[in-house]
């Protein structure tokens, strides 16, 4: 934990009722779970993520896939959430649209 006193956590509420998080002044911004972080946001607004098999990080995704080929894939939806393609890693060393 941080000790600056000029380090202040905002949760804010508007006329619209959508709420806010924030800090202040260029820094961090981390959810953990179990002492272990989940999400971060740095000064800059690159986003961070660690899910497991799944890591969003400086605009760079990264996403393992499991022994039996049936993870680790990336899908694409059109507007109606109708999947149109999966981008996916072949066990045979070969990358795979579809």
């Amino acid at each position: 934990m941080h000790g600056d006193a000029d380090q202040v956590l905002r949760i804010e509420i508007d006329s619209g009722n959508d709420a806010y998080f924030s800090v202040t002044g260029n820094n961090d911004y981390y959810f953990r779970t179990n002492s272990t972080t989940a999400l971060k946001i740095d000064g800059s607004q690159n986003v961070t993520v660690s899910a497991g098999d799944l890591v969003v990080e400086h605009q760079n995704l990264k996403v393992n896939s499991g022994a039996d080929g049936s993870t680790g894939l990336i899908r694409l939806y059109d507007s109606n959430n109708k999947e149109q393609a999966e981008i996916y890693a072949h066990t045979s060393d070969q990358l795979r649209f579809w």
